[in-house]
């Protein structure tokens, strides 16, 4: 719990970055698309393997 405070308190501190081209900000459309798109990806990455493997192991009983 310490780590994790020093760390935030940290990142607090810290200045912000210079803003560029290639900066994704953290509102508006794009960022909203690439969250969802991440967040559905991984929740499929977690559940593919036990749907695909279901029927298989239900095929050899």
């Amino acid at each position: 719990m310490a780590c994790v405070l020093a760390l935030a308190g940290r990142l607090a501190r810290q200045q912000p970055g210079v803003v560029t081209v290639g900066t994704l900000r953290a509102q508006g459309v794009n960022f909203v698309v690439l969250a969802t798109a991440a967040a559905v990806i991984l929740a499929l990455v977690n559940f593919l393997p036990a749907l695909s493997l279901g029927p298989i192991a239900d095929g050899l009983l």
